[in-house]
C-alpha cells in the first residue's frame, strides 16, 4: 500500500470556505487561552473505525445555546432557533440535516505564544457539512450546513477540547515500536534503518529528538481513500519549527516523515509500505 504524506497547512483556512454561500455567517477568529484539562479516555464503544473515537469523545454533545438559523441563498434571513447534536456514534444533525462524522475529517489545534488557543474542525458527509472554529471570547462556533440551510451555535469551549495536546489524546495510536527503513533528500536511493518509537511523547529520528507534547500546532486527519481504504494522519509543527507527519493506514502503522527547519527530511516506512 502506498503511503502519501500530504503537505498540511500550518494556518487555519477560513471554515466559511466549506460552502461559499455562508461567508457572512461563519467564522474567522482566535480562541482565548483555556486551562488544560485531563484527556478523556478513547470512546471504544463508538461503532466507527478506531481513529475517530477520541475525536468523537471530544465533540459529542447537544449544542443549543445562542443558536441562529439562516437560509444560505437568501440575504438577511438569519433568525434565532435550531440546535446541533453530535453523537459518539459519529452522527451529527440539526433539524432535517444529518451526516456522519467518519470518513473525511480534519481537526487543527494551535497554541499561540501568548497561550491563545485556536481550534478548527471540518467534516463533510455528501452535501452536509460540520464546521467548528474558536473565537477570541473563549467560545467555539459550531455550524451544520447544507445547500439550503445553515445553523450555528456559540458555546464555551468544552473541557475535552482544552486537552493539553492532540498527541495526549492519540498517543496510544502513535506510540508503537517498529523497525523502519528511511530515505533522505540527500540520498534518496540509500536506505537507513531505524527503530521507531515514541517515549513519553518524544520521537527520536537519528540524531534529533522531537517533543510531540510541546508542539504549538497539531492536526489530525481521518481520510477514506480509494477502494475504501482508511488512513489516519497526525501532524505536528514543533516549537523549533520542525514538521512531523505520522501515518496509520488500515489500522497499521505505516510511516513517519520529519522535515527539519533547514529543509532536510527523513521519510521512514514500515515493511511492505511504498511512498
Amino acid at each position: 500500500m502506498a503511503v502519501q504524506f500530504h503537505a498540511v497547512p500550518m494556518t487555519a483556512r477560513c471554515v466559511a470556505a466549506v460552502v461559499g454561500g455562508c461567508a457572512a455567517l461563519l467564522f474567522s477568529s482566535t480562541a482565548a487561552a483555556a486551562a488544560p484539562a485531563a484527556a478523556p479516555a478513547p470512546a471504544s464503544a463508538a461503532p466507527v473505525w478506531y481513529g475517530s473515537a477520541p475525536l468523537l469523545k471530544l465533540l459529542a454533545g447537544t449544542y443549543d445555546a445562542d443558536c441562529t438559523q439562516e437560509q444560505v441563498k437568501v440575504a438577511d434571513s438569519k433568525r434565532p432557533g435550531g440546535s446541533i447534536r453530535i453523537a459518539e456514534d459519529g452522527t451529527f444533525s440539526s433539524g432535517k440535516m444529518k451526516g456522519v462524522l467518519r470518513d473525511d475529517v480534519s481537526l487543527l489545534r494551535s497554541l499561540a505564544p501568548d497561550g491563545a488557543l485556536k481550534l478548527q474542525v471540518n467534516a463533510s458527509d455528501n452535501d452536509v457539512h460540520l464546521a467548528i472554529a474558536g473565537s477570541e471570547q473563549g467560545n467555539i462556533y459550531i455550524a451544520v450546513i447544507d445547500d439550503q440551510l445553515a445553523v450555528q451555535c456559540t458555546v464555551p469551549v468544552p473541557k475535552p477540547l482544552q486537552a493539553p495536546t492532540l498527541f495526549s489524546l492519540y498517543g496510544h495510536v502513535l506510540d508503537v515500536e517498529m523497525e523502519l527503513s528511511c530515505v533522505t533528500n540527500g540520498s534518496k536511493k540509500k536506505k537507513y534503518p531505524i527503530t521507531y518509537r515514541v517515549q513519553q511523547g518524544v520521537l527520536r529520528v537519528f540524531d534529533q529528538e522531537y517533543d510531540l507534547k510541546q508542539g504549538n500546532t497539531e492536526m489530525i486527519m481521518l481520510h477514506m481513500g480509494e477502494y475504501g481504504s482508511k488512513k489516519f494522519t497526525y501532524n505536528a509543527r514543533t516549537r523549533e519549527d520542525h514538521n512531523v507527519d505520522i501515518v496509520v493506514a488500515e489500522g497499521k502503522f505505516a510511516g513517519v516523515k520529519v522535515t527539519r527547519n533547514d529543509g532536510k527530511f527523513y521519510m521512514c516506512l514500515a515493511p511492505g509500505q511504498t511512498p
